[in-house]
Formats: structure tokens, sequence, C-alpha cells
């Protein structure tokens, strides 16, 4: 006989340094039996590399302590899940790295007649766009896009992947804006592209022979933009 599924939400505190993880899940018992199997799996999976994970390695399974929070009849509606784990999330302060193990503040809840899948959190949302900087050559201004390149088009109604390559060729877009990376690692890799394009410009396709043209200016504004990255937080 098959049992019947607990839904709603958990939290797991570690005994020993009393950091805490709120979850929510359709079958609460499952997915504490999932911890067990990511501590002693040797799978290199992303469950197996969660930060949670490895301190119950480190720690001992034994000194973490699981403790169901919310298993109400409403938590069976999905949506009503992510609202509540949002709610606990703040209330513990869980996605504060010196308090808990949780990487953002919750998810929203599902948009009704989608797809199925779950809404992302802004902060995965600012993860994957890349965010961009819109340097003005014409007033030397810049601007941060925390959307990446697809906010950015959407403001001027060009697409994305148009967008997104001008900030690979390191080229203008409507011939007055250079868009720039704001993560650092990520322009100087951008920078080193086009340095090499310039070096080797005998032997490359016409595309990169202009964003190598370009370099120069494009370097000018990227310097210019790096001040104002350091503003916004971006080293």
């Amino acid at each position: 006989m098959a049992r019947n599924k607990v839904p709603g939400i958990y939290m797991i505190r570690n005994n020993i340094n009393g950091l805490i993880y709120i979850g929510e899940s359709k079958d609460i018992r499952t997915r504490w039996s999932k911890y067990k199997w990511a501590v002693n799996s040797t799978s290199n999976y992303k469950e197996t590399k969660r930060q949670l994970v490895l301190d119950m390695r480190k720690y001992g399974i034994e000194n973490f302590e699981f403790t169901i929070l919310d298993s109400s009849d409403s938590m069976r509606d999905k949506n009503a899940r992510l609202a509540k784990e949002a709610e606990l999330i703040s209330k513990y302060n869980s996605d504060d790295p010196s308090i808990g193990y949780n990487l953002s503040p919750g998810h929203e809840p599902i948009i009704a007649n989608y797809d199925g899948s779950r809404e992302q959190s802004t902060s995965e949302k600012l993860r994957r766009a890349k965010p961009i900087f819109e340097y003005d050559t014409k007033t030397g201004s810049s601007i941060l896009y925390l959307g990446g390149a697809k906010s950015w088009g959407d403001q001027y109604g060009v697409p994305k992947d148009i967008a997104s390559h001008t900030v690979k060729r390191g080229s203008l877009a409507l011939k007055r804006y250079y868009l720039i990376y704001a993560d650092p690692i990520l322009r100087e890799k951008q920078l080193a592209k086009i340095r090499d394009a310039k070096l080797n410009i005998k032997s490359r396709p016409r595309s990169e022979v202009r964003a190598a043209n370009a370099y120069y200016k494009y370097e000018a504004a990227v310097n210019e933009v790096a001040e104002a990255a350091k503003y916004f937080g971006f080293k």
C-alpha cells in the first residue's frame, strides 16, 4: 500500500554551527531521504555540491536536526508552499550567510496557466542575466542594466540576440552605445578576445576585424565603466 505524501515546509539545523536551511517539498519525508542519499553519494551532481550537503558530510548527518514547520492542508498547493517558504526564510533570515544556507529569499508563486515550471527569484534572474553597463559615447555616462542584454534590448526595441552579439563583439549599438559586462571577469575575457582579434587581424573574419578596429575606443569605455561598476558593487 502506497504511503501518503506529506507536503509542506521544513527546517534543517546544523547543531554544530547553528546554521539553518528552510525548504519546501510536495513530499517532505522523501526530501529528507534525498539529503541522506546526497551525503553518501559519490555522484557529481548539483545536489551533492550544495554547502548544506557538504557540511552534513563534514560534521556528520547525525548532527543535523530536521523539523517540519508547516504540513497543513494548504501546503498541498505549490503556490502556498512557495509563499510560505519565502515568509519563513524572511522570518528566520536564513538567506543571511551568517545565519543560514538559503541562497535566495525564496521563489515567487507560479503564474496561473503557466507551463508548470516555477518562477525564478530575483537573485536567480540576475545571476543568469549577466548584468551589463550601457556606456553613452556622447555623454560619457554609464547606466547599469541588471537584466542584461535582454532588458537593454527591450528598452530600445532591439532583439536580445543582437544586443548580446554587440556585447561580445565590443561594437557600438545604435551607433552610440557600448554594452559592457558588469562582471569584471567577463569584462576581461571580452577585452582579451578583442585584443587577440586586433593582433591577428589578417586571419580574422570581417566581423571580427570590425570588432578589432573598435578596440581602442572600447577599452577606453571599459576603463570608465569600471569606476561605475565599483559604485554598484562590481569589483
